[in-house]
Order: C-alpha cells, then structure tokens, then sequence
C-alpha cells in the first residue's frame, strides 16, 4: 500500500504525501490531473523514499510535500 503512487509521463510536479497524516487518502484524492503523487510511509525512512523516487522521476520540475 504504501509507496504505491500514480505516475504519468508527463507530469512536471511531484507532490509526496505523509502516511501518518490521518486524511492522506482525502489528500491524495484530490490532486489533479497531471501532478504525480507518492506516499510516505513513517515506518521508513522518508528522505530515502524520496531520494529514490526522484532518482527515477529526475525529470520534475517541481516538489511539494504535504506532511
């Protein structure tokens, strides 16, 4: 479940979302057409999350998290 994320090849930005927040579903419901989205599991280490994630998606121009 976690780490799961909607990837589209065209997308620019990338929004990382926190697992432990209680409404990340609601959140990552919400994100429009275009914007890839990834949750962050809390029983990992969320910087390695993310560094991987942008090592394979290098193409972003943009990052936001919601934590």
């Amino acid at each position: 479940m976690f780490n799961n994320y909607l990837l589209r090849q065209t997308a620019t930005t990338i929004i990382f979302i926190d697992a432990s927040l209680s409404d990340y579903h609601t959140l990552q419901a919400g994100i429009v057409e275009g914007v890839k989205s990834v949750i962050i599991s809390p029983d990992q280490d969320g910087i390695e999350q993310i560094s991987q994630i942008l090592q394979q998606h290098h193409h972003h121009h943009s990052q936001q998290f919601l934590s």
